[in-house]
């Protein structure tokens, strides 16, 4: 049955795995119901945000409608949105959640759209329910607000399984799930281009090449990465690719490689990668290493699927569902260079790319959006 849908969260062309993914949940949601999509006019500001900018490229065309008018710092667009809500009345306004900074506007909207449309329902898609990093400011503002934001909806859609009990522990009365996020092929093409023509425009060498993909942060353990990568043997053969915004200055992270006498054979990119130049990273790419510390999920591993590149990755709970171990590419534990250079020697060492890109094309099964994973998402 059709359905009106408010969908609140970036869209592209913000920047970020998070906008790409709320972009394809629209569009798949728009094949069967009236779906609006409500982005930013200001989503960070500039003080704020410690990337280089936060949109790439135009509007895209879709199928949903498009309306970027939330400012997140000014509540005269907030009734804006409430306005909305009480005009149209949806059945589901759903939010998309992934920092504590967003909770005095959801907050307001969920509040009073409750009040101007007793019909309509709430549904928060969290990302990450918590930040990444630990800190006192956790127990003191992120806990409290956050469970406050889970137990005024009606209900919760977590993209991991250890976000999901993350949310139970917060909002237990809440109903929550868990979704396995859908296939990003939808609104990114995945317009192949050969490794080739991808080394040319890159200038890369004519080695093995290991890619580090998207913001680089404490806890994406590119540190880890950079050590595994001193470990490998005959560690000349192969070039690492370290590309993506750095939130720490990459001068921390050029100074290790020199350190560990790797320096000729990495090449950090310290820049937002905008989707016209995906294709030429992952088309070059033999081997994706996720290196987290930690994860709740990400959106790297579609990408991986998109352009079928195997993947090495840690046990973080956020890529396991992404990697079958020794099917579509390598499981190693958190925080152990020794371990992550070991799988990555071995996948090359054994020539798995054609085993593990096999396990890609069967594994993808899994992403592709149906009628059960709406239901999961609102029932």
């Amino acid at each position: 049955m059709k359905k009106k849908i408010f969908v609140i969260g970036p869209i592209m062309p913000f920047t970020g795995g998070i906008a790409h993914s709320n972009t394809v949940l629209c569009s798949n949601l728009a094949k069967n119901n009236d779906v609006t999509a409500i982005s930013y006019s200001m989503m960070f500001p500039k003080l704020f945000y410690p990337g280089k900018s936060q949109k790439s490229g135009n509007r895209i065309k879709t199928k949903f409608k498009q309306k970027f008018i939330l400012n997140t710092l000014n509540p005269i667009f907030w009734i804006k949105i409430v306005s909305m809500i009480k005009k149209e009345k949806p059945e589901w306004v759903v939010f998309q959640w992934w920092h504590t900074y967003f909770f005095p506007s959801y907050y307001f909207i969920s509040f009073f759209a409750k009040i101007v449309s007793r019909s309509t329902k709430l549904n928060i898609i969290c990302h990450n329910v918590l930040p990444h990093e630990e800190s006192i400011v956790m127990k003191l503002i992120h806990r409290p607000l956050t469970k406050l934001m889970l137990r005024k909806t009606n209900k919760i859609t977590a993209l991991s399984e250890s976000e999901l009990k993350v949310a139970k522990s917060l909002a237990p009365r809440t109903k929550a799930n868990f979704i396995l996020e859908n296939f990003y092929g939808e609104i990114i093409k995945g317009k192949k281009v050969s490794a080739l023509m991808a080394r040319t425009k890159l200038k890369l060498p004519n080695k093995k090449i290991i890619l580090s993909f998207g913001a680089v942060r404490q806890y994406k353990g590119v540190d880890d990465l950079l050590e595994a990568f001193a470990l490998l043997k005959n560690k000349n053969d192969y070039f690492l690719v370290v590309a993506g915004a750095f939130w720490d200055p990459v001068e921390k992270y050029i100074a290790l490689a020199k350190k560990l006498e790797i320096e000729k054979n990495v090449l950090f990119v310290d820049k937002y990668i905008p989707d016209d130049e995906v294709p030429l990273y992952f088309g070059v790419a033999d081997l994706l290493v996720l290196s987290h510390r930690t994860a709740t999920q990400s959106a790297i591993p579609q990408l991986a699927y998109l352009y079928n590149v195997p993947m090495v990755a840690t046990m973080a709970p956020g890529n396991i569902p992404f990697v079958d171990d020794n099917e579509n590419g390598f499981l190693v534990p958190v925080k152990n260079p020794e371990e992550m250079s070991m799988a990555i020697q071995k996948f090359f060492d054994k020539r798995l790319s054609l085993k593990f890109k096999k396990g890609i094309r069967k594994k993808m099964k899994e992403f592709v959006w149906d009628d059960k994973k709406e239901e999961c998402l609102f029932n």
